[in-house]
């Protein structure tokens, strides 16, 4: 039987293991293009997305509607005015 050993972890071989090809600095990132690409993508789908996700209409109805509600309780009589202008004068 022939068992095939991987130069690299024999601890009889004398020599330094091999670099494999295609590897170094440049396996381990990502080049210039790549990362101005993804900027260039995000940049241009957050121009388009964030308008709908933003969508600033429903907070000022909203902030109307709690303007107006204010105001008109603002306005109105409170309830212990009410209750004493019904009560009958004892003079």
């Amino acid at each position: 039987m022939i068992l095939l050993r991987n130069p690299s972890v024999d601890p009889m071989n004398s020599q330094p293991p091999r670099k494999q090809s295609g590897g170094g600095l440049r396996a381990r990132g990502f080049t210039l293009i790549e990362l101005i690409m993804v900027i260039v993508l995000v940049g241009t789908v957050a121009v388009f997305a964030a308008p709908r996700l933003l969508d600033l209409s429903a907070w000022k109805l909203r902030a109307f509607a709690d303007e107006m509600q204010s105001c008109l309780l603002y306005t109105s009589p409170s309830p212990r005015d009410r209750t004493r202008s019904r009560m009958p004068s004892s003079a």
